[in-house]
């Protein structure tokens, strides 16, 4: 996912999600990757265990949360620190809910 000013601009943040459900369409393994952090890609390694066992009927905006405190911003013309992290943690979570969804369908994001 990626959020940007305009359409075909760099993002202000990107985040991309896969992950893999058990039987119990719980989340078995996560991988959760931030762009547009930083000079390179960071893993949200927290977010990543913290979503082990989540289904997606639970309250996913914790995952979102702590990407969000994991991302290393440099603000900008496009955005503070703090306006960076806030949309790494939105857009965070929507990853992760397409994923899921994806993932439950036997597909992959």
């Amino acid at each position: 996912m990626k959020e940007a000013v305009r359409e075909g601009d760099f993002g202000i943040a990107t985040v991309a999600a896969v992950v893999t459900l058990d039987g119990k369409q719980q989340i078995r393994d996560a991988k959760i990757v931030l762009g547009c952090q930083s000079q390179t890609p960071v893993r949200a390694q927290e977010a990543e265990k913290a979503i082990i066992g989540k289904t997606i009927k639970d309250d996913l905006k914790e995952i979102g949360l702590l990407a969000a405190r994991e991302a290393r911003p440099v603000a900008d013309v496009n955005g503070s620190v703090n306006y960076k992290r806030q949309i790494v943690g939105v857009i965070t979570r929507n990853a992760v809910v397409l994923a899921m969804e994806r993932a439950q369908k036997g597909g992959s994001i």
